[in-house]
């Protein structure tokens, strides 16, 4: 079973859906590996570390949020972020 943070009524295995959904896309599970290795950051570091948009930066910081897998560790700008790591564990029964 995936350990991620309750989401509004989803069942675990659609919120493990909606996390692998997301790392599909390149830039973003960079952004999310970049933040887990070298978190808590802001989006500017990101930006200059990972030579991405901006706007792309702030969109994808959100969309990890979202999800749960990044949060906001600072309530005042500028923002830094930090991510939780996925636990991941198959059983059969």
């Amino acid at each position: 079973m995936a350990h991620l943070p309750p989401r509004s009524g989803q069942p675990p295995i659609q919120q493990l859906q909606t996390v692998v959904d997301l790392l599909e896309t390149p830039v973003l599970a960079r952004m999310y590996t970049y933040i887990l290795q070298h978190g808590p950051v802001t989006v500017s570091e990101i930006v200059d570390e990972l030579d991405i948009p901006q706007g792309t930066a702030y969109d994808y910081v959100q969309n990890l949020e979202t999800v749960g897998l990044v949060e906001k560790t600072r309530d005042q700008r500028p923002y830094e972020y930090d991510a939780e790591s996925i636990s991941l564990t198959l059983s059969t029964d």
